[in-house]
């Protein structure tokens, strides 16, 4: 039996190797991508988000032993291209089980590049009969076509936001 050592290749071998191995993983990905970015593209991608502001309380009202307050709950949208958006609005107070819906609003807006889009609920927020604050607050959801295949359908995109709470104070503001 012949043991034969492992060929050697000479260092210009190897350097010819080691450059072309590098080369093609510099040039793969540009290769693969330059056609891909001169192509025309047949998809419009779109995103929008929304913030939902923390509430503002405007005036507490007290008509005898009732005491109720008058609270703005507003919120804003911004996309970075044209678009229509379909939001919704949760208005809700918290209570010892979980939470109680005051109101809900929904509607469409459009909303224009890189322009924000203020909306605003005022409500009505009735003070507990055993409790002197109440706690509020609001979730806001949007949904929009995000991006257009090449077909001409629509996929659709959303976003939330929940804001801060808002504890309001019954005797002595909030």
């Amino acid at each position: 039996m012949t043991i034969t050592s492992p060929t050697r290749r000479p260092l210009a071998a190897k350097l010819a190797l080691v450059s072309t191995f590098s080369l093609g993983l510099v040039a793969g990905p540009v290769a693969l991508a330059g056609p891909a970015s001169a192509a025309p593209s047949h998809s419009e991608r779109v995103n929008c988000w929304v913030e939902a502001k923390k509430p503002d309380l405007i005036k507490i009202h007290k008509e005898g032993y009732h005491k109720f307050a008058r609270v703005d709950f507003s919120f804003k949208i911004k996309c970075d291209k044209n678009v229509k958006v379909h939001w919704q609005q949760w208005i809700v107070k918290e209570t010892k089980h979980g939470y109680d819906r005051i109101k809900y609003r929904d509607g469409d807006v459009r909303v224009h590049k890189n322009d924000v889009v203020h909306e605003s609920t005022k409500a009505r927020v009735d003070q507990d009969r055993k409790e002197d604050r109440v706690k509020v607050l609001h979730v806001v959801k949007i949904t929009f076509d995000k991006d257009k295949d090449g077909k001409g359908k629509w996929s659709k995109g959303s976003d939330v936001d929940k804001s801060e709470t808002l504890t309001i104070r019954f005797n002595g503001g909030y």
